[in-house]
């Protein structure tokens, strides 16, 4: 009889009755959920789109690291001018071997 007349006081002061905002949590903590996934969805989506292509090596890196190469002493001069020529688009390309 005591509860009665606490749940009547606690409705004539507006207060709302026991365990109705229990739903409204669980609802608001799905929702969340489901925007978190709905998001998480998205970006992968977005992700496997884009294709992972690496940069290719410019032709001037290239000739950098021959020279490198060739001051290092690991190619010889010969190698050097074929190599080079074939970066170049000369003939005597490597691809004539």
């Amino acid at each position: 009889m005591l509860f009665d007349q606490a749940v009547t006081s606690a409705r004539w002061l507006g207060a709302p009755p026991p365990h109705q905002g229990e739903s409204m949590g669980l609802f608001v903590m799905f929702l969340v959920v489901a925007v978190m996934i709905g998001l998480a969805v998205v970006l992968y989506l977005v992700n496997v789109r884009r294709p992972i292509v690496p940069p290719p090596i410019p032709v001037d890196r290239a000739r950098e690291v021959l020279d490198l190469r060739l001051v290092n002493g690991e190619l010889s001069i010969e190698q050097y001018r074929d190599i080079r020529a074939a970066l170049d688009g000369r003939s005597g390309s490597l691809s004539d071997r």
